[in-house]
């Protein structure tokens, strides 16, 4: 009975340590994407009529209609670490 009590106790503080990281990690990517929807309607405005290929910045960023494609955004982050 002690054992299990014992688990559960450490099953929730585990649950609990997991709930600030994934707050913490909200927060971050809420930080970013208000970073990069600045970066991304800069873009739109100096180069958004700009062709690619058969579509335009506008058209990608501006819901992908009538085209096939992919936005791709890549890590900063060192692979190393």
């Amino acid at each position: 009975m002690r054992a299990l009590r014992c688990s559960i106790i450490r099953g929730v503080a585990g649950l609990r340590m997991a709930s600030s990281v994934l707050d913490e990690m909200k927060e971050q990517m809420l930080r970013r994407s208000k970073e990069d929807q600045k970066k991304i309607g800069d873009l739109r405005k100096k180069h958004g009529h700009e062709k690619l290929c058969d579509a335009t910045i506008d058209a990608v960023y501006g819901g992908m209609r009538g085209i096939t494609g992919l936005v791709y955004e890549p890590s900063l982050l060192d692979s190393a670490e």
